[in-house]
């Protein structure tokens, strides 16, 4: 039988769920724009059974290769990782939405992310390393489609990185053996700290590739700064 600390995932994506809920409340702002990324980025949970068994093998609370910790993740961490990356620009930020738009543009990229990580594993990469190289080559796209969105991925990168690295140490000092959760076949024997090359190459490059993809869906603007009257 499991003791209540065994499920570390669990642990982990409560306190993900807790900050973004703060944030919610905090932020009233930039409600509207963490809840369509939040949404948005849900349905990634269905990615993550990719992913089982060969780059991690996490204990969920159910049981199953799918669990109510995978929908409240990828909930929580769409909410802020763009929270992350409007948070520098949060007063010059506008957004024109436009439903049908919106829906042809996020098909589009959705067939264009798939085709690229299907590329990559059809050339023998690793699931995991073709999910990086693809999140970094749709990053690389939608920044030549609209260069003045680069600073969200930058900052998305520099701050939601940031903090999900100080997560992951805090989480696997509360909870000892939190990092056996990566024992994956596949997995490369690189680690910092504890944590998998692939787990920092995997925030570094989401957290740039997903403000530009939402920025590119809602039609994000960053207005320029105005001039100081003299």
């Amino acid at each position: 039988m499991r003791t209540v600390w065994q499920y570390s995932y669990f642990w982990g994506v409560a306190f993900e769920t807790l900050v973004a809920g703060a944030a919610y409340l905090a932020v009233p702002r930039q409600r509207r724009m963490m809840f369509i990324s939040g949404l948005v980025a849900t349905p990634l949970c269905f990615a993550g059974i990719l992913h089982e068994k060969i780059y991690w093998n996490p204990v969920r609370l159910f049981g199953g290769r799918l669990g109510i910790e995978d929908v409240l993740f990828c909930f929580s961490l769409g909410s802020l990782v763009w929270l992350a990356a409007a948070w520098p620009f949060r007063s010059r930020i506008t957004n024109q939405l436009k439903p049908f738009l919106f829906l042809v543009r996020l098909i589009l990229l959705c067939i264009m992310g798939g085709c690229l990580f299907g590329i990559f594993v059809n050339v023998g990469t690793k699931v995991m390393a073709a999910n990086i190289y693809a999140q970094a080559a749709l990053a690389v796209i939608l920044v030549l489609l609209r260069p003045g969105q680069f600073p969200l991925a930058a900052a998305g990168t520099l701050i939601y990185s940031g903090y999900y690295f100080i997560v992951l140490l805090v989480t696997s000092l509360w909870l000892p053996g939190f990092f056996s959760t990566w024992n994956g076949s596949e997995l490369w024997s690189l680690s910092l700290l504890g944590i998998p090359l692939e787990e920092i190459l995997w925030v570094t490059t989401f957290s740039a590739c997903w403000p530009l993809l939402i920025s590119y869906v809602c039609d994000v603007r960053i207005q320029a700064r105005r001039k100081l009257e003299g």
